[in-house]
């Protein structure tokens, strides 16, 4: 069993990177606006009127893993 020992951690970490990644940083409502940033740097813009865009694309999850996903 130990032949995918290194599978099995990086899966861990990955799963680890990617339950940081989507949790929220900071909510922001202002000018007809609510602003969600994310842990991974993506963020995103929804207006009053409906319409939503997507400000800034987060890292990718490989990058997240190499800087080392904080722990909780």
């Amino acid at each position: 069993m130990s032949e995918y020992k290194n599978e099995v951690a990086y899966q861990k970490k990955k799963l680890e990177a990617e339950k940081w990644a989507g949790k929220v940083k900071y909510l922001e409502a202002r000018d007809g606006y609510l602003e969600t940033a994310y842990n991974s740097g993506h963020i995103t813009r929804e207006h009053k009127n409906g319409s939503f865009e997507v400000i800034a694309e987060g890292d990718s999850i490989e990058s997240i893993i190499q800087r080392s996903v904080p722990s909780e």
